[in-house]
């Protein structure tokens, strides 16, 4: 924010615009005033460091050179139970979001509005888990307490877990964060001190709620909320402290009123800069929503990378040996075996498409690669951080195996890759009852967060019938999210368009849950998704609490999902997702009957046929045929399989006259056992039914 001198009465009334809002999300403005108020010394160094940042920011940093500086970090999980001990996962996706934004290598970055585009930052600044504990010893630079203290945390939880403040930046999870003396509104989403000399373990680090972490598992955002406290620690501060004539000691980021909120690109709470800008709401700083922010300045870079190059305010995290002492250095030889981890840019794709496979192995840095990719090209490889594409729809296994001189037994992780194809395989009027295979399969996916409880076909019991699918959500003691996709529906000559099914769901006994099932769309083959519905509380309950494993006992303890997807804009295709998001209370949860329930640019009356009578089916390969002709036309008939392509053509293009139309085919005796689509079409229009061949 660019700096002025103002008169006595500009400062009061400014001062009193910046204190208006209500909306605190970060506790880091109300701490230090209480610091300032408490020791003189403290107010001293504080404004000490605004002098120094001021002349950094607009002088240069430290350094000139373009070096990155990588900061060693311990993630404390402080957690009341296990609804809030993210899971490791978790913690890398925010490790990664974090260094993402400081590194400007966010997609959004394409957001940043054209005035800013100059003054955005490469902060050159990266954030590694330690690999060595202060003892010396290996790590996975993550430590968990379970305390009741993760329910109203502040500074109360650093004693219980704490690493040295002066080689680690250390991060506390927890559940809820209540600050003494802090507001009676709002919420406070984390905190950090900035840099202080002398400053102790308890005035030092950043704390977070643990769903404001990374993108997955408990996380309800996109991960910002660290990103943002973590450039307090190097010593940001907001852009509107202090209201249009105060600010963050930057020239680069214009005056701000007050904290902004929401995506209000049109905002211009001050106007007392030239050239006349409007406020710098992608500023990670700000308060604005996570996916309206997108940056950190130059002068913000300058004022980290001084703080991190200044021995006594975070320059002991950097300098001399501290990264060989937390092992940190990339290729550093580490006494102990390394545990292969890594991540996916993407695990589920169309076909044709390639994703980032990124190595964060923990403990000892391994010296060995060997990836395993199945269905993919390469199908190997010894490459640290392989890309790799995938041409054939189908779900796939990527596993990554490490070594290095201190372990004699490799470790291996896997999880599966969902590859769908790019067109549409089933048309217009789907359904499922899940009577005929088993899910997972190439037209079901299945996505899992960080865990290997998934969806499945159970044979116990479904809506008037024997199967069904199932999600074992009483095993599962701790947030996660679960998936259950379908492939691509095309949607030809159809208006509106309604997903219909059946689910079954209990809580369990004594325990407060909050799952939630939600509906998700696709018209993109995945890559975006739009949301349709949320399902929870009594609306997901269909029965009482059950205390041990629930499974539904009849059709009472079934409900009907029917809700809109789309109205009568016209999309070619369809993806539907069913995302299960589990608060770690809940118990199991079953879906059946899924149905597309789609109005016909034709009517049906005026198509020329009515509904399709396939007998017997399941069938051995012979199958009798059966429709009522309303119109007279020229009808065919084909047989494809469930991935669109055609495998038989069971009656030519033949013209039919007014009445009841039956005829045998043999056609399909030498294919394989599966799900097969028979379609009937006239000039007019079309319809499939689904055929069982044993």
């Amino acid at each position: 924010m660019r700096v002025f001198f103002f008169f006595l009465v500009s400062l009061f009334s400014a001062h009193l615009i910046a204190q208006s809002h209500n909306h605190e999300k970060c506790g880091t403005e109300i701490l230090e005033q209480q610091m300032r108020n408490n020791s003189s010394q403290d107010d001293e160094n504080l404004s000490n460091f605004d002098y120094l940042s001021q002349q950094v920011a607009q002088l240069g940093e430290y350094d000139a050179t373009e070096n990155v500086i990588v900061v060693p970090v311990v993630v404390h999980v402080m957690y009341a139970d296990q609804s809030d001990n993210i899971s490791d996962d978790q913690i890398l996706d925010a490790i990664d979001v974090l260094n993402t934004d400081f590194r400007r290598q966010n997609a959004d970055t394409t957001d940043t509005r054209a005035i800013f585009k100059g003054v955005a930052a490469d902060t050159e600044i990266e954030f590694r888990l330690a690999r060595k504990d202060e003892n010396g010893n290996c790590t996975k630079g993550i430590t968990r307490k379970q305390t009741s203290l993760a329910i109203d945390a502040h500074d109360n939880v650093k004693p219980l877990r704490n690493w040295n403040h002066k080689m680690y930046l250390n991060i506390w999870t927890v559940r809820n964060i209540q600050l003494p003396g802090g507001p009676s509104t709002g919420t406070i989403l984390g905190y950090a001190y900035r840099p202080n000399p002398g400053q102790h373990y308890t005035k030092d680090g950043v704390v977070i709620r643990h769903d404001m972490m990374g993108r997955i598992g408990t996380a309800t955002g996109i991960g910002r909320t660290l990103t943002h406290e973590v450039g307090h620690y190097l010593g940001l501060r907001h852009p509107f402290d202090n209201g249009c004539f105060g600010g963050d000691n930057c020239t680069d980021t214009p005056p701000v009123a007050s904290a902004s909120s929401g995506c209000n690109l049109n905002r211009n709470s001050c106007s007392n800069d030239s050239p006349d800008l409007p406020d710098q709401i992608e500023n990670f700083m700000d308060y604005a929503d996570d996916h309206c922010t997108n940056m950190l300045t130059q002068q913000q870079r300058n004022i980290m990378r001084n703080s991190l190059g200044v021995a006594n305010l975070r320059g002991y995290l950097v300098q001399n040996n501290n990264p060989q002492n937390t092992g940190i250095v990339e290729g550093q030889p580490l006494a102990c075996a390394p545990e292969a981890k890594f991540t996916a840019s993407q695990t589920q794709i169309c076909e044709g498409e390639s994703i980032q496979f990124t190595d964060q192995t923990f403990f000892g840095n391994p010296t060995t690669y060997n990836w395993q990719f199945q269905g993919g090209t390469p199908s190997t490889s010894n490459a640290k951080n392989p890309t790799v594409q995938y041409n054939t729809p189908g779900t796939y296994n990527a596993t990554l195996n490490v070594s290095n001189a201190s372990g004699a037994s490799q470790m291996s992780k896997q999880f599966s890759i969902s590859v769908r194809p790019n067109s549409p395989i089933w048309i217009n009027q789907f359904s499922d009852d899940f009577e005929a295979w088993n899910v997972p399969n190439n037209n079901w996916h299945v996505e899992v967060d960080a865990d290997t409880i998934d969806f499945f076909t159970t044979h116990k019991t479904g809506f008037n019938s024997a199967k069904s699918v199932k999600l074992n959500n009483i095993n599962i003691n701790s947030a996660r999210t679960v998936s259950l996709i379908t492939n691509a529906i095309n949607l030809e000559n159809t208006k509106n368009v309604s997903l219909s099914f059946d689910f079954a769901y209990a809580k369990r006994q004594g325990v407060t849950s909050a799952d939630v099932l939600k509906i998700y769309i696709s018209a993109d083959c995945g890559k975006t998704w739009n949301i349709k519905r949320n399902i929870a509380g009594s609306l997901l309950t269909t029965t009482g609490d059950k205390s041990g494993s629930f499974e539904p006992a009849n059709n009472g303890e079934w409900r009907k999902g029917n809700f809109p997807l789309i109205g009568i804009s016209y999309v070619p295709s369809l993806m539907v997702k069913f995302e299960f998001v589990a608060s770690g209370g809940g118990n199991n949860l079953y879906i059946d009957n899924v149905e597309f329930l789609t109005t016909i640019s034709i009517e049906e009356e005026e198509r020329g046929f009515r509904e399709i009578n396939l007998f017997p089916n399941p069938s051995n390969g012979v199958v009798n045929i059966e429709f009522d002709v309303l119109q007279s036309d020229a009808y065919n008939i084909n047989a494809y399989d469930l991935s669109g392509k055609q495998v038989a053509l069971l009656m030519p293009e033949t013209k039919l006259t007014q009445g009841t139309f039956r005829f045998q085919s043999e056609q399909m005796q030498n294919l394989s056992p599966g799900i097969y689509l028979i379609e009937i079409k006239n000039s007019k229009s079309s319809k499939i039914e689904k055929l069982v061949i044993q």
